[in-house]
């Protein structure tokens, strides 16, 4: 695994690009007018919950885990994750003809688990939380030759690849004056701030307020553990890591937070025009509706994913949420 505290220059992001680019669709960029009109400023969707494997986070495990020159790889990677990951993990194994073995809460979505399934990887199901399957996917690496670690946000190559986003809105909308992203761990925004900062946009973190690690550590500047709670923003809970928080703090980030009933309420609003997402991917429109940000427009809010179970989707669209 490769960390680095530092944000990538725009070249090594437009490589990460050109290397990812056959196996990743341009996920669609589109004006939501109604959304606009309830928020009070032009909103534009980052359509992520249509990227292969239904989440933003392909980008980053396929540039962590294609062969790069001639180097010798490990023939096996493995990861924890709430599921996204994972999910991306095995879709970039499997291209990259390598076998993937990949820890997950055994509580992660049942749609999540199936996609890792459907990738032909192994899942290991792990009582408790996401902390729990990352200290197991450690102890099975640890001092094995053919294993390779590949960290859902913690990982240069991953960050490069998630910042591969970012270039792909500007190109899409060269007018966007600032975009809103979901706050996990801290990759994706790590890679947006490197991406679209150089071009004068805004970038905002939003991160809901019972997965709020990185929020905490940004106030602090240490990262501490995370409290373990319910929460539909599932693919935003756990710790964050030091080296992230570092790598956050020099690059001046923000991150608000957003309360679990307004992200139900982002879900609900995204299905009214069409688009099936998890709590985790409707984080960011949920801060524009809310009002917790008022960004430079026009927005981009970005959809990081859609898989959600259809029964808590059910129970969302019903009014029940996750609370």
């Amino acid at each position: 695994m490769t960390v680095d505290a530092r944000l990538p220059g725009v070249p090594r992001i437009r490589a990460a690009g050109r290397r990812i680019a056959p196996h990743i669709d341009a996920t669609p960029l589109v004006f939501c007018r109604e959304l606009s009109e309830r928020a009070g400023r032009e909103i534009w969707l980052k359509l992520e919950n249509r990227q292969r494997t239904g989440s933003f986070k392909l980008r980053g495990a396929l540039n962590a885990v294609l062969p790069f020159g001639h180097a010798p790889v490990p023939p096996v990677v493995a990861a924890a994750s709430a599921g996204n990951h994972a999910a991306a993990l095995a879709r970039a194994a499997r291209v990259a003809g390598r076998r993937a073995v990949l820890f997950v809460p055994a509580s992660a979505p049942t749609t999540k688990v199936r996609r890792i399934r459907e990738e032909g990887a192994e899942v290991r199901a792990v009582e408790g939380t996401y902390d729990d399957a990352d200290a197991a996917a450690k102890r099975w690496a640890s001092g094995r030759d053919d294993v390779e670690l590949v960290h859902a946000f913690d990982d240069a190559r991953v960050v490069e690849g998630q910042a591969t986003l970012g270039l792909e809105i500007l190109r899409q909308h060269a007018g966007i004056r600032s975009v809103v992203a979901p706050v996990g761990g801290g990759g994706l925004l790590a890679g947006l701030l490197a991406a679209c900062t150089p071009s004068g946009v805004v970038v905002l973190g939003a991160q809901g307020d019972r997965t709020r690690a990185v929020y905490d550590a940004l106030r602090t500047g240490v990262a501490g553990d995370a409290e373990v709670v319910h929460t539909l923003m599932d693919g935003l809970a756990g710790r964050t890591t030091q080296a992230a928080v570092d790598r956050l703090r020099a690059a001046r980030a923000r991150v608000e937070l957003v309360a679990e009933e307004e992200v139900g309420e982002a879900v609900r609003a995204l299905h009214g025009v069409g688009q099936r997402a998890e709590g985790s991917g409707a984080v960011a429109l949920a801060a524009l509706l809310a009002s917790v940000y008022a960004p430079p427009e026009p927005v981009a809010a970005i959809v990081s994913g859609g898989n959600i179970d259809d029964d808590t989707l059910a129970g969302v669209l019903g009014g029940a949420g996750a609370a």
